[in-house]
């Protein structure tokens, strides 16, 4: 009989009771893999748990904590358990729709022995559209002191933290997700380490899956999520830009913040725009001031 790919997958959970229960049924129907499914429950205060009980019992390893530990360590802790050759890291709101999506992953990481990361396709119904790999890093083009981008493996610079393939020893060798990373920009953050260990990153779009997009943020306030976004993103510039760009940068990102909030709350006045509409884009400028603003002190 062929030998199975071993997988260790691993599930942060914090609230999506409504959704993770399709991402690991989806998980069981896959083929040519010998699964061990890791779910860390970050303190959820929905029925995430008693599902997760109820439904699959010994069939996964639940870790409950007592806290909220973010993403990324949320996944170190389950990589302490992990006991397969390949890590497979899964949002709770993602669906592998194909049977063999992981077996596939495998295959086109393993075609080269230069990848050391690989993602899929990732489509996301509710804004019907696929999202792609990027080929730079946020802010990169406005660089002029920061020299550790250049000559790094490959052409892709990160892939989206929703469904992410390495193996168990890359993974290790890197030390995993840098834990200052709360939630967003630790998909970045660990992509770079990954090509500055020497490994690029490949895209397999053959393989495609389904993402939700945010279903742990459902219900957040705008203004708190947005900062949650701009302060992820901004330490990944605070850890991996020199000094001297990240003040340039900020003092034009700040300028140019400054304009549009002007702008916006004269559309109001005049009525131009509807209020949802000019309360979500000031949230989302505020936010960004405040994150860019905690970059410089």
């Amino acid at each position: 009989m062929p030998k199975f790919q071993s997988v260790t997958v691993i599930i942060v959970n914090y609230n999506t009771a409504k959704y993770i229960t399709g991402c690991i049924d989806s998980l069981f129907k896959q083929r040519g893999v010998e699964l061990q499914v890791i779910v860390v429950d970050n303190a959820s205060h929905d029925n995430s748990v008693v599902l997760l009980q109820q439904r699959y019992a010994e069939r996964i390893h639940l870790i409950q904590s007592s806290e909220n530990l973010g993403f990324g360590r949320a996944n170190n802790l389950a990589a302490t358990h992990a006991t397969g050759d390949f890590l497979l890291l899964l949002n709770p709101d993602a669906l592998l729709t194909d049977s063999e999506a992981i077996i596939e992953l495998i295959a086109f990481m393993t075609q080269s022995q230069g990848y050391g990361m690989v993602g899929p396709a990732i489509y996301e119904p509710r804004k019907h559209k696929v999202v792609k790999p990027r080929m730079s890093y946020p802010l990169q083009k406005q660089l002029k002191a920061t020299y550790k981008l250049n000559g790094l493996p490959g052409s892709i610079a990160w892939l989206l933290g929703a469904c992410l393939l390495t193996k168990t020893s890359i993974y290790r060798q890197i030390d995993g997700f840098d834990p200052d990373f709360f939630l967003y920009g630790e998909d970045v953050d660990i992509c770079l380490r990954i090509r500055l260990a020497g490994y690029a990153l490949g895209y397999a779009d053959d393989v495609r899956i389904e993402h939700v997009a945010g279903a742990s943020e459902v219900g957040a306030v705008s203004y708190e999520k947005w900062l949650r976004k701009k302060r992820g993103y901004y330490l990944f510039c605070k850890k991996h830009y020199a000094r001297e760009d990240i003040l340039r940068i900020v003092k034009t990102v700040v300028r140019g913040i400054k304009t549009n909030l002007f702008f916006l709350r004269l559309a109001g006045r005049l009525k131009l725009k509807k209020e949802s509409v000019i309360k979500e884009r000031t949230d989302r400028l505020m936010a960004t001031l405040t994150a860019a603003n905690e970059l410089i002190e």
